[in-house]
């Protein structure tokens, strides 16, 4: 059966769901990027440099994070200190 794993999630609206690992991500609708690490017992923020917190999209690539956002696409390669602007 289902359960819900959604502590330390300000919304509910889960736009995109990437695993990298053991570990989640999901993109949200204006609150950016949230991981866990402990099968979505809990969620952490990781939108240090995340220009905009709508999330419509993640993709895992080896390591590589990439958020799909309405402010363009950013990567994340050091396990959630801070997003790369991908833009230019």
């Amino acid at each position: 059966s289902w359960q819900q794993v959604n502590a330390g999630l300000p919304n509910t609206v889960v736009l995109a769901l990437a695993i990298s690992g053991n570990t989640i991500f999901v993109g949200t609708e204006g609150y950016g990027v949230f991981r866990s690490s402990d099968d979505g017992t809990s969620w952490q923020p990781i939108n240090a440099g995340l220009t905009n917190t709508i999330v419509s999209s993640l993709a895992v690539i080896g390591g590589t994070i990439f958020a799909g956002t309405d402010g363009g696409v950013f990567r994340l390669t050091d396990n959630g200190a801070s997003w790369q602007s991908m833009n230019s």
